[in-house]
């Protein structure tokens, strides 16, 4: 099971530092809440993982 979330934990971390390399120009703020959505979508594909 490990072995099939550290992929999808990778991905989002690459797609979660080019959010913030863009949205860090605008407002450092968004930094913030992209990373509570990204905790969320990890615990979303771990809950679709585990099924």
């Amino acid at each position: 099971m490990n072995s099939v979330q550290i992929p999808a934990i990778t991905i989002t971390i690459n797609i979660a530092r080019r959010v913030i390399l863009v949205f860090g120009f605008f407002n450092s703020s968004h930094i913030f809440l992209f990373f509570i959505c990204t905790s969320s979508i990890i615990s979303f594909s771990s809950f679709l993982n585990s099924d």
